[in-house]
């Protein structure tokens, strides 16, 4: 049998580093709301912060990746561009090994942090690798039952958001969790994006997405109400005085929300590339809302 060399490259595709970018952006919001409430923030534990929660993305994805494969989920002959593991550019023994690698280096931050912050941040980490990993290793495997969508907004909005910020300041906070909300509603749309082009995929291996289980036209309708729902709760937070105004600059990504919720109603061209051009929203949206806090700390 044919020995494998991973290379460090072939690592960060099966562990989906492209994505990173949705983990550390609500580490950034975490840090904005900290300083714009000029909260007592222990920053010099903000580089732990940012290390375990990039563990934590690529534990996610490693385990995303390993048990798709194992489902049939992802299939060599289709899919090798995007999935190592199906490719054969990588063995499963091997994802499993760098699985361990990620969860120890994580809990390990996890250990550290909740030394100085207390056991809640400690059950709030635990429950954020375990409902990782639950995405789609079982017992639970909800991505695979219909529920995968409302359990990434919780585990990618508020626990993820209170997490960062409350082991950055010991404290948990209202405007930190209503920053979170955004951030988790965006990566929603970005998974209910890919897995609407996914659909015939995933219903091939016997999963039921929530595309496949509401069908096309209302998993479009559910992916628009999705993005239209963050534009609105931003206007209410800068409204009320919880958000800057300056985080109302992110409307400008309300066209391109239109036009993607089009293209997957229509299930037109590019409807390959959605999920990126989705997660280009949640980009900008929440690179906005995080300067929005720092400048505003600064005014």
């Amino acid at each position: 049998m044919k020995t494998r060399t991973l290379r460090l490259p072939v690592f960060f595709k099966a562990a989906r580093a492209n994505f990173l970018i949705s983990s550390l952006i609500p580490a950034a919001i975490a840090a904005g709301v900290a300083a714009y409430l000029n909260a007592a923030a222990a920053w010099v534990l903000f580089p732990v912060i940012l290390f375990g929660v990039a563990c934590l993305h690529f534990f996610v994805n490693l385990v995303n990746e390993y048990f798709d494969f194992r489902r049939g989920v992802d299939l060599p002959a289709k899919y090798d561009r995007v999935h190592p593991l199906a490719s054969g550019e990588v063995s499963a023994g091997q994802v499993l090994i760098f699985m361990i690698l990620t969860f120890a280096l994580g809990f390990g931050c996890l250990v550290i942090l909740s030394f100085y912050r207390g056991f809640l941040l400690f059950v709030l980490g635990v429950l954020g690798f375990a409902g990782g990993y639950s995405y789609t290793g079982p017992p639970l495997a909800y991505k695979y039952r219909g529920a995968g969508e409302i359990m990434i907004l919780l585990f990618m909005g508020p626990l993820l958001g209170s997490g960062i910020y409350l082991a950055l300041t010991g404290e948990l906070s209202f405007v930190a969790i209503a920053a979170s909300l955004p951030p988790g509603l965006l990566i929603t749309a970005v998974l209910i994006s890919n897995n609407i082009r996914d659909i015939d995929k995933d219903r091939a291996a016997g999963i039921k997405t929530m595309p496949i289980r509401t069908g096309l036209e209302k998993a479009s309708y559910i992916y628009a109400s999705v993005l239209f729902s963050v534009f609105i709760w931003i206007i209410i937070m800068a409204v009320l005085g919880y958000y800057p105004l300056l985080s109302l600059i992110s409307l400008i990504f309300i066209p391109a929300a239109v036009k993607y919720s089009k293209i997957l109603k229509k299930r037109e061209k590019h409807l390959d590339t959605i999920d990126l051009k989705t997660l280009q929203i949640y980009a900008g949206v929440n690179t906005i809302i995080a300067f929005s806090f720092f400048l505003g700390a600064l005014m």
